[in-house]
């Protein structure tokens, strides 16, 4: 039976540029949203807010040799157990 990925790490950022290496390029990291009202009273529900995000996602199966800051010996969270 074949083990699940691994969850590497995930953000979403404006765009995902591929270059011609085949490297891809993350734009403008998002950390936070807001949105605004304006006027003298605030709507009692906000209105909706529409945003186009990529969502980078960093998995890679048991095999995969693991590079980075990391320990070698502290394993990543399994898919299944980040919420």
């Amino acid at each position: 039976m074949p083990e699940e990925p691994l969850f590497a790490g995930a953000f979403m950022c404006e765009r995902v540029l591929r270059e011609t290496d085949g490297a891809n390029s993350a734009i403008r990291i998002v950390d936070r949203v807001r949105s605004v009202g304006i006027g003298l009273e605030p709507p009692e529900v906000m209105p909706p807010l529409a945003l186009r995000l990529a969502l980078v996602m960093g998995v890679y199966g048991h095999r995969a040799e693991r590079t980075g800051a990391r320990p070698r010996n502290t394993p990543c969270p399994r898919v299944s157990d980040v919420r």
